[in-house]
């Protein structure tokens, strides 16, 4: 009769085996996986068109970012986010929203395929005719965010207003718009894009701007570049 010991010496073998064939499996599933998972990345260089009137004078250049899925498979549900806080003098200022995409009807969330290309909006440069009675005197130039809903194009601004101490909150305002000027002199404590996704990792930026751009059409606007995270 075989002892206990011959036994299990004997079963081992195959026990191993088995062990062995499990994780070899799992492990060329994950690698599979991770080979063939979508991959999203931003596009460095952001992508400018311009808001015309009926007469075909821009009102407005609106900088768009890119997200390229660079992975074998579908990146299902992406969802833009933007989120910056600024502050100057005694204001902080704070926008936080999530986007539509800039196609078809400007929908939240889209399927991006391998290879393609997909647009947000982050801001617009608007041109202002300001006016003094009848007579337009100048143009203006402010910084506009878009809102996560597709009819309401603007999103609001809050103002933070602080102490001379910079400590407690004195009150709130509410803004459509900033001035450009303004927004040029913000000093960012947070600067982030983000893109969620079903099926694979978010995607997290800070974008660059290199003030004192003059564009073809005459607006002075802003260059734009994503840096990722």
């Amino acid at each position: 009769m075989s002892s206990p010991l011959s036994l299990f010496s004997g079963i081992s073998p195959w026990i191993a085996g088995v062990i062995g064939g499990l994780l070899a499996n799992i492990a060329a599933n994950w690698l599979w996986r991770k080979y063939t998972k979508p991959k999203l990345v931003f596009e460095k260089v952001t992508e400018t068109d311009f808001v015309v009137d009926s007469s075909g004078d821009p009102q407005a250049r609106r900088f768009n970012i890119l997200v390229r899925n660079d992975g074998k498979k579908a990146a299902k549900n992406c969802k833009p986010k933007i989120r910056l806080k600024g502050k100057n003098q005694q204001s902080k200022y704070n926008v936080e929203t999530t986007v539509c995409w800039a196609e078809g009807d400007n929908p939240a969330r889209i399927t991006i395929n391998p290879g393609e290309t997909a647009a947000f909006e982050f801001f617009k440069i608007l041109v202002v005719e300001e006016e003094e009675g009848v007579i337009k005197t100048e143009k203006s130039f402010y910084v506009q965010f878009p809102d996560s809903s597709a009819e309401n194009e603007t999103g609001d601004i809050i103002e933070w207003l602080y102490d001379n101490e910079f400590i407690r909150v004195q009150g709130a305002d509410f803004h459509d718009k900033i001035e450009k000027d303004l927004f040029e002199k913000l000093i960012w404590e947070e600067n982030n894009v983000i893109v969620t996704a079903e099926n694979t990792s978010k995607i997290e930026g800070c974008v660059s701007l290199n003030t004192d751009v003059e564009d073809s059409q005459g607006l002075v606007g802003l260059r734009a570049n994503v840096i990722p995270k």
